[in-house]
């Protein structure tokens, strides 16, 4: 059995700086208690899920431990270019470890969709192919697209990623 922290970066104290490092520090107490796993949320304009960008944090955390896996659960794919994202993910990939996860969703809240110009009619569809994109990105030398929502042409991106990138979908 597998034992893993959801963290949500939840700000009980009305401090941000407090609560992002508190659920730091848990994170890194996870570690040296044995915890396999860490999955860090997204959430955007609340009070108290604090963490609109949850691949800074899963870098910096990989930087500062040792074994516990990272994972993000989840990216919001409708939300992002999943071009710039297959870059930001070949980074981490590069010196990880094997310890990065790959969580994904669609998003669930109204006010993202419409913030970030997506739909909630199609977000599934989105996530889906926007993750298709990605996974081809990070293994194939010389990626041609054409989907419903993104397309393009003789991209290839650096770093490499030499094994398959699993996907977990949440939400």
């Amino acid at each position: 059995m597998k034992t893993a922290l959801f963290s949500l970066f939840e700000n009980w104290e009305n401090d941000y700086q407090k609560a992002i490092t508190d659920q730091l520090d848990l994170i890194c107490y996870c570690e040296e208690l044995g915890f396999d796993e860490a999955w860090i949320t997204e959430h955007h304009f609340n009070n108290f899920s604090v963490i609109p960008s949850p691949l800074t944090i899963v870098s910096y955390l990989l930087g500062k431990t040792d074994k516990i896996k990272i994972g993000t659960a989840a990216i919001l794919l409708p939300l992002y270019n999943p071009i710039k994202l297959a870059e930001e993910i070949a980074m981490i990939k590069a010196f990880d470890n094997d310890r990065f996860l790959y969580g994904i969703a669609k998003g669930a809240f109204p006010i993202y969709n419409k913030t970030f110009k997506a739909d909630a009619f199609t977000n599934r569809e989105v996530m889906f192919e926007a993750n298709e994109l990605i996974h081809k990105l990070l293994h194939d030398e010389l990626v041609n697209f054409k989907g419903n929502f993104f397309s393009c042409r003789d991209i290839s991106i650096r770093p490499k990623i030499d094994k398959p990138l699993r996907s977990e979908e949440r939400r």
